[in-house]
């Protein structure tokens, strides 16, 4: 239960493709286990990340290379465009570049994507010194070291 519905998510994939004549034998695993020696060496499995900017998740998790490169897909024209649109300072030609990219996957990528989360952060009045994350996801870069309660 590496993440919250993941468990009934994987049951519902099998009852799905049980529909479609394939039959899908689960088998849960506890996060050592899963996240251990056989880590990025499973034939097929679920896992879950959190909401990243797309240049990001493909740099941890699907170019060749990347650390967590779960699914070991390689498309070299994906590829090309993840790599030009890394470069690519003029905004509208990056944004082009990975409409093309996220559509190649989505077609064609290892990865099923069942759902995505929401996320929430929470702020409040009593606390300050948060700043804006470098990354644009609020609280992403934490910097607790600047927080501070206000007593009442």
């Amino acid at each position: 239960p590496v993440f919250q519905g993941a468990v009934e998510a994987a049951q519902v994939f099998a009852q799905q493709a049980k529909g479609a004549g394939v039959n899908v034998k689960l088998r849960k695993l506890d996060s050592a286990t899963f996240y251990g020696d056989n880590y990025l060496k499973w034939g097929f499995s679920q896992d879950f990340w959190y909401a990243n900017y797309y240049l990001v998740q493909a740099a941890q998790a699907t170019l060749p290379g990347a650390a967590y490169n779960e699914t070991h897909w390689k498309d070299p024209k994906w590829i090309e465009l993840v790599q030009s649109a890394r470069g690519e300072i003029d905004d509208a030609r990056r944004k082009e570049l990975l409409h093309e990219a996220q559509k190649i996957e989505y077609d064609q990528g290892g990865y099923i994507v069942w759902s995505f989360s929401n996320q929430i952060d929470a702020f409040s009045a009593k606390v300050t010194g948060f700043t804006t994350s470098s990354t644009g996801i609020p609280l992403m870069d934490y910097g607790f070291r600047h927080v501070q309660f206000v007593a009442a």
